[in-house]
């Protein structure tokens, strides 16, 4: 019985950079999960409703002054010294970084304890690393909201920010903190933003965090939910039933059918289903009556690779007894995808294994993709020669050059001449081109006059009518301005119709 092979050594470097990410992204996970915690433990010693936190009402006072002083003050000796004169150091020392982060919350922290949510407008400016943003940001939420509540929070930082980009994000951010703890509150508030774009966004995150936290509540408040929220409210439920409940989420299968959501909540219903339960997992995939071949065959080819980690031969033996989809791929092209994202060359070794013709031309471009995203293209070159037909060889070219002529230009440059056919060679010439308009100077002006000539008229035609399109959507950007033309309804928030009363029925 062969197994799955375990992944290449070569992607550890793959994990320790996102180690590194998942470090940062933690942090401000951090802060949420602590405040989480501290919730809580204040919910064990008071008398007020769960859910409210202990500093927060939506219908409460309208004077939302705050004595910035005030703020978390016993982080102001966490930093060493003058804060301000801390941070200038650090931004002329060019140690604004991540490498510094615990140093850089600590200072932000003591900064905005003495001088209030105004310096954040300066320190956004400063800090280019949207990570690090994040993280610095997210410290100050949780250290203000332990001190002043989530809503006065929020009410501070919509009359403090003058940077439209920090308000939003920091009004987002807080909300998102805030709907483990009180959903409900982090909606009601949320629901206040004036631009109509972060009001939606913000809101739908809200649903997303609520309904993993509290389906049952969150079913409870569709109907009070605005209409640009409540579809994507309604999805959330579906995808926290198919994570919580696989089989109990098939019910929700006809009202995303033949919609852009199904494939979605398929996958998640899949995911989650396959670990649990393989054998059941696979006879709903073999029997369901999915609306067409593409996602049964999809979806198969996943559940299939959950039993490939065991048995490889049963799991192709499943897949290629299957018949092919509208395009003519089996489930064993989508069953080596995943064996590709985890194992590239036991992926190219099964592929004599996968039916010929469209299904293993698939396979072949995904196995493709996968070295092209490794950085392998001379690997993906020699692979693609393999492949017979020519509409298949230029897919499966198609899919890599993009990658080539971005992450190594000057490597795609010396290989066009010996790309295998005319095609190939004037396509990869059109990727490097339209490359070099927004990374200059990577190829000199000799060498891009080498590559134009290997460029045919049809594919020139094709770059310059790309160009055009993008520069008509750049101007059409410039010129809407959302927050303009969707006045803020300043009702909205009564939509969730006065939620104190409405909670305590639950």
């Amino acid at each position: 019985m062969s197994t799955l092979n375990f992944p290449r050594w070569h992607l550890v470097g793959h994990y320790a950079i996102g180690i590194t990410i998942g470090l940062v992204v933690g942090i401000a996970t951090y802060f949420t999960i602590s405040q989480t915690l501290l919730s809580q433990e204040v919910g064990t010693n008071s008398d007020s409703p769960s859910v409210h936190d202990n500093k927060t009402d939506v219908e409460g006072s309208t004077d939302h002054t705050v004595d910035k002083t005030k703020f978390f003050p016993q982080d102001y000796e966490l930093a060493e010294g003058e804060p301000q004169i801390v941070w200038n150091d650090l931004q002329e020392n060019d140690q604004i970084h991540i490498g510094r982060i615990a140093e850089l919350i600590n200072t932000v922290n003591a900064w905005v304890a003495r001088d209030g949510l105004g310096v954040l407008n300066e320190i956004y400016e400063s800090v280019t690393d949207r990570e690090l943003r994040s993280a610095l940001l997210s410290g100050v939420i949780f250290t203000a909201a332990k001190e002043i509540g989530y809503q006065d929070l929020f009410y501070k930082a919509q009359e403090t920010f003058s940077n439209d980009e920090l308000r939003h994000e920091f009004l987002w951010r807080l909300a998102r903190m805030w709907a483990p703890l009180n959903p409900v509150g982090a909606f009601a508030t949320a629901a206040q933003i004036e631009n109509k774009h972060v009001r939606a966004e913000t809101l739908k995150s809200v649903a997303e965090i609520w309904a993993e936290t509290d389906i049952e509540l969150l079913k409870k408040w569709l109907h009070t939910m605005p209409s640009v929220v409540i579809n994507h409210a309604e999805l959330m439920v579906m995808m926290a039933t198919a994570k919580q409940s696989p089989a109990d989420a098939l019910a929700y299968l006809p009202n995303v059918a033949r919609t852009s959501y199904e494939q979605q909540l398929i996958t998640t219903i899949t995911n989650h289903w396959k670990t649990r339960d393989t054998e059941g997992a696979i006879q709903w995939a073999l029997n369901h009556e999915f609306t067409n071949d593409r996602i049964r065959n999809r979806t198969l080819g996943n559940v299939l690779y959950e039993i490939a980690k065991t048995d490889l031969d049963r799991a192709l033996q499943i897949a290629t007894s299957e018949p092919e989809d509208d395009f003519g791929r089996g489930p064993e092209a989508f069953l080596i995808a995943h064996i590709a994202a985890q194992d590239i060359d036991q992926a190219i070794d099964l592929l004599p294994r996968v039916r010929a013709g469209d299904t293993q031309n698939y396979a072949y471009e995904v196995i493709g993709r996968h070295l092209s995203r490794e950085y392998e293209f001379d690997r993906a070159v020699e692979l693609g020669g393999h492949i017979t037909t020519d509409g298949s060889k230029r897919d499966f070219f198609d899919s890599i050059l993009p990658s080539w002529a971005i992450h190594d230009p000057v490597d795609l440059f010396k290989k066009i001449p010996s790309l295998p056919t005319e095609y190939l060679r004037s396509r990869a010439a059109m990727h490097l081109v339209d490359t070099e308009s927004y990374r200059h100077n990577v190829l000199t002006e000799r060498q891009l006059d080498e590559v134009k000539a290997y460029m045919t008229t049809q594919d020139f035609r094709e770059m310059v009518d790309r160009r055009s399109i993008m520069a008509t959507l750049e101007i059409d950007s410039m010129v809407i301005n959302p927050s303009s033309a969707f006045p803020f309804n300043p009702n909205i928030g009564d939509q969730l119709k006065n939620y104190f009363q409405i909670q305590s029925s639950f």
